[in-house]
């Protein structure tokens, strides 16, 4: 609701990624959703542009991190029932795990 301006219901756990940066650790989840309510439109502070796209829409644009594909694909190719440690790995960079 606060970036995107939509009610949704959580529907599924798609992803989880525990990063640590600078002497933390956040954990991000990624959640399938059912929208409920509210109309689609950025806040203007955190999201400056707020639309739905397809997948390969979001391939061919070179805003898009990978790390966002990944886990768009996994939403969209795979149905799982449990989590398993992906075979993504992050740039050298970045310390996570990501689970699908």
């Amino acid at each position: 609701m606060e970036e995107t301006g939509l009610t949704v219901e959580p529907v599924e756990m798609v992803s989880i990624r525990s990063r640590v940066r600078d002497r933390r650790n956040d954990v991000y989840i990624t959640f399938r959703v059912k929208v409920v309510g509210g109309e689609l439109k950025p806040d203007g502070k955190e999201v400056v542009e707020a639309r739905y796209f397809t997948l390969k829409e979001m391939m061919d644009r070179a805003d898009v991190p990978k790390l966002n594909l990944v886990i768009a694909q996994a939403a969209l190719n795979e149905k799982k029932t449990s989590f398993t440690l992906s075979e993504y790995k992050p740039e050298p960079t970045e310390l996570y795990e990501l689970w699908f």
